[in-house]
């Protein structure tokens, strides 16, 4: 399928560089990722790349989102992503951001600091917050913090 896919993609005239994307592979390799993991939701971090295609083709596979921004949220309202299909991981939100996140009704949300913690509060008082805290890699295996 991907020779192809290439081949047709030669044929045809286009100013350099151009991305050229696989919907079908795109839908299969989250299939393939959801499939893997039993009992897991597989959340897409739009900062991937946020083309709409792909992001409707993965919205109409049943995949979650993850976002940072008030435009990749909107994106997914377009899209009509349910608000408990969108999650932000990003340390460090704007306040408009989470208000907008609260507003639609997204509530899961990150955070590592006492000032992204008091945000939450202040801008997404309902907010769902999963908190990354650091810890000392004395005697780990694989230090994590350099």
């Amino acid at each position: 399928m991907g020779e192809e896919l290439l081949r047709a993609a030669a044929a045809l005239e286009h100013e350099t560089p151009f991305l050229l994307v696989d919907l079908a592979r795109v839908r299969q390799k989250y299939r393939e990722i959801r499939g893997s993991v039993a009992g897991v939701q597989v959340f897409y971090a739009i900062k991937a790349n946020n083309h709409p295609a792909i992001l409707r083709a993965l919205a109409a596979e049943g995949s979650c989102f993850e976002v940072s921004s008030v435009p990749e949220l909107q994106a997914l309202q377009q899209l009509g992503v349910p608000p408990d299909c969108i999650a932000s991981f990003n340390p460090i939100k704007t306040p408009q951001f989470v208000a907008a996140m609260s507003a639609y009704g997204s509530t899961l949300m990150a955070a590592d600091s006492t000032e992204e913690l008091d945000k939450l509060a202040r801008h997404g008082a309902d907010a769902e917050v999963a908190v990354r805290l650091n810890v000392e890699n004395e005697g780990s295996d694989w230090p994590l913090d350099d």
